[in-house]
């Protein structure tokens, strides 16, 4: 049956969520035209994490890499929710997903282990430690 009035298109395209209605207004997605350099994005976190992140750790880094990576964030997330998002901003979003929990587990782990070797915390801790990691 064929819809009869903008109304009703607009209803459809607020049930399948195409559109977003706040209050009266309807916020239209749209194509993706001005948008974050992906690339460049994916290059910042890729090198943070290894320069901030990587085998040898200290808190102070870990807080910055996750001050940087909040700042990526709300980038990725304007676009997300402004443009209709690509592949690569939906795989851009995951990445940076990842790379917020890699830093909270290494924040949270107070020692070191393994390969990841903390400045902080050079010593193993068996008693605290020695699980997994439940995020």
């Amino acid at each position: 049956m064929p819809m009869q009035t903008i109304g009703e298109c607009l209803d459809f395209l607020v049930q399948s969520g195409l559109v977003k209605q706040e209050g009266n207004a309807f916020m239209e997605a749209v194509k993706l035209e001005e948008k974050i350099d992906i690339a460049a994005c994916w290059h910042e976190i890729r090198s943070l994490m290894w320069s901030y992140a990587g085998i040898v750790r200290s808190n102070r880094r870990l807080e910055r890499a996750k001050h940087r990576l909040e700042l990526i964030k709300a980038e990725i997330n304007e676009d997300y929710w402004r443009f209709i998002p690509t592949k690569d901003l939906l795989e851009l979003r995951n990445i940076h997903a990842v790379a917020e929990l890699i830093i909270e587990c290494a924040l949270s782990r107070r020692e070191s282990r393994g390969l990841h070797y903390s400045i902080d915390y050079p010593e193993t801790d068996d008693v605290h430690f020695k699980h997994d990691t439940v995020i």
